[in-house]
């Protein structure tokens, strides 16, 4: 039984002024049909919202005139009817998205559909677990290397089962985790646990004792690391998909590329040459891949360390070129972001490819003075060394070495973290497993399989 089939949708969450696109993708976030519509209007909402319904989450779309001013009174009104609500803007419609005006008149936030449905449906989660008080335990997901160390732990430790998303208790609480098991962890690639999300504190505080008596230059976990960086890409991404209704400046385009450098120095991890094998290294950089800014920040992350550990392109801009490199995303019709790649058809085919291209024309357009190889690697991270990759079309002597490793970052952060059901694969199952298929299949090689050959030459050490 799910977590909402146990409250009463209807008087728990409203919407209202929803397209049917954002009702489309509503639906793999809750059950909307069993929630209340309220129609689109100021008397309409004041009358109901606060009045006879008192809803914890209110979905608001833009409304069948398209009325920004109507829409910012509406958002004024529902936070002075329901103050403690969530209200949330939803639309599928990016290039009139301001993510920060929204908040600033009232929403809690927004979100653009279906690239952030993920990201939605986390946060409606949640506002229905805490609110449920159900029995039914909340976890956070850590880092392994976080629960290190031989004292006792303050916490219960879970391991999240790949087949059925189960969750089963390894570690109880006032037991320490033994270095045997912690070999074992890494053995089968499981570097993120979990922890009850009540136990936080516990957590957090342990974690930060034994940072100090490592002598740790930083007051920041992996963990918190990585939940800040998820933030921190989208805050990025949201200022650049809002700078087109605006007046771009080579200064605003000067910010966004400090701010792109910021998150990289901050947060991707860019490792140090001389800790651990490059092994190690790539699976202490696995954390979750839930959400599109997860996969921007992993892809960056193992990209930079591809770089290094091969000694070919430069870490800091291959990282620069792994952020940017779907941001394209955004601009591609939902309905076809929305379907699975199986079912696209020829159409839905050569419009996703279209991202490459709307990637570079946003960063030009925001005016992002970015080096020259950084442009050329988001350009060609889709062409094959067969030659038959897009959007040129352009054959494997011609791709320069950077966009080589973001394609071979991407395509390895997708088996590092595969779909529900898959199992999880080590740094080299996943690049053995990327040789084979490209082996079997010459005439479609994506990779060079040299290149691959000499980065698990490197894990292998």
């Amino acid at each position: 039984m799910s977590v909402s089939s146990k409250i009463d949708l209807a008087s728990f969450v409203v919407h209202t002024g929803l397209d049917n696109q954002c009702r489309e993708f509503l639906g793999h976030v809750i059950h909307l049909e069993q929630t209340t519509e309220v129609h689109f209007g100021v008397e309409e909402l004041l009358e109901k919202v606060g009045e006879t319904l008192h809803p914890h989450i209110i979905f608001v779309g833009m409304g069948p005139q398209q009325n920004k001013t109507m829409l910012n009174e509406i958002a004024q009104l529902l936070r002075m009817q329901v103050p403690e609500a969530a209200i949330f803007f939803v639309t599928t419609n990016r290039a009139d998205f301001h993510r920060h005006d929204y908040i600033k008149n009232g929403f809690t936030e927004a979100f653009v559909l279906p690239l952030e449905t993920a990201v939605l449906k986390t946060a409606v989660d949640k506002i229905i677990s805490d609110a449920t008080g159900s029995e039914k335990k909340k976890f956070r997901s850590v880092f392994l290397v976080d629960i290190g160390g031989e004292e006792p732990l303050d916490y219960d430790v879970y391991l999240k089962l790949a087949l059925n998303g189960k969750q089963i208790k390894i570690v109880p609480k006032n037991e320490s985790i033994e270095p045997e098991m912690i070999a074992k962890m890494k053995k089968h690639n499981h570097n993120s646990l979990a922890i009850p999300l009540e136990q936080s504190d516990a957590f957090f505080k342990a974690s930060a004792k034994r940072l100090a008596n490592l002598g740790k230059n930083t007051t920041l976990t992996e963990t918190e690391k990585k939940e800040k960086m998820g933030s921190a890409v989208r805050g990025l991404f949201a200022n650049l998909y809002e700078v087109e209704s605006m007046e771009a400046t080579v200064e605003k385009g000067a910010q966004a590329l400090e701010n792109c450098r910021e998150i990289i120095k901050n947060y991707v991890k860019i490792a140090d040459p001389e800790s651990g094998t490059w092994f190690d290294k790539l699976q202490s950089a696995m954390g979750i891949a839930d959400d599109s800014y997860n996969h921007s920040a992993n892809v960056s992350s193992f990209a930079s360390m591809f770089s290094m550990a091969l000694g070919k392109g430069n870490p800091e801009e291959v990282a620069l070129a792994g952020l940017l490199h779907d941001l394209g995303l955004a601009d591609v019709k939902p309905e076809v972001m929305a379907m699975d790649p199986s079912q696209w058809s020829p159409a839905d085919k050569r419009e996703f490819e279209k991202h490459v291209d709307y990637t570079l024309n946003m960063i030009r357009f925001r005016k992002m003075i970015i080096p020259e190889k950084v442009m050329k690697a988001i350009a060609q991270h889709h062409e094959k060394m067969s030659g038959t990759g897009y959007p040129k079309g352009i054959p494997g002597d011609r791709i320069c070495i950077e966009a080589q490793i973001i394609a071979l970052a991407d395509r390895f952060e997708e088996l590092m973290f595969p779909k529900k059901g898959m199992r999880p694969m080590n740094p080299i199952e996943a690049l053995e497993t990327i040789l084979m298929k490209d082996s079997q299949n010459p005439s479609e090689a994506t990779f060079d399989a040299k290149l691959i050959r000499e980065l698990l030459d490197v894990l292998k050490k």
